[in-house]
């Protein structure tokens, strides 16, 4: 992600006849960020990739990769599409290709020591299911906190305000399923 990720975002934002202000009062940050955004000299939080994606009625992975060539159901650990450079040293992973019909979409979730889903809690419709592979998460809903280790897994409806972040010294590796695709 990087210069064309930032050139998708402003391809989007004209087509949609939005201007950085516009943009930038929609999901809620500055217009020098959006602009800084754009000519790749910074990363978004995950909170705020997907505030972008929302604002146009796509999902994350439009924004950060191209569609799949092949229509095969199958994907090999090596050609997932992925969303590596978040500001809060999160990355993911879609587990599935991109499809339009697709009701969930599966993602393997890495998050460095420290990393967060964004410092604010957020909503959105659906679902959503985690599952700890390795490390430690704390999930925050309704300002209650879930602390999950390798082997818990949580569920909850989207619509509760929620974040969540690594509070450990090693790497956390997530399965999340998010139920509809916005990623």
């Amino acid at each position: 992600m990087g210069s064309d990720f930032g050139e998708k975002i402003r391809r989007l934002r004209l087509a949609n006849h939005m201007s950085l202000g516009d943009l930038a009062e929609k999901i809620d940050t500055s217009r020098s960020f959006l602009s800084q955004l754009e000519q790749g000299k910074t990363l978004p939080s995950l909170v705020t990739l997907k505030s972008i994606a929302d604002a146009f009625g796509v999902t994350v992975g439009s924004l950060v990769d191209d569609p799949p060539v092949q229509k095969s159901p199958m994907v090999r650990a090596g050609e997932r599409p992925k969303i590596t450079h978040l500001q809060s040293g999160m990355a993911l992973e879609a587990l599935t290709i991109r499809d339009v019909h697709k009701i969930m979409q599966p993602l393997m979730v890495r998050m460095e020591p420290g990393s967060n889903s964004g410092h604010e809690t957020y909503t959105h419709k659906g679902q959503e299911f985690g599952y700890v592979l390795k490390g430690q998460v704390i999930v925050e809903l309704d300002d209650v906190k879930f602390e999950l280790k390798a082997g818990d897994s949580i569920y909850f409806d989207s619509s509760r305000p929620h974040h969540f972040y690594n509070p450990g010294q090693e790497e956390t590796l997530l399965v999340w399923v998010i139920t509809p695709p916005s990623f």
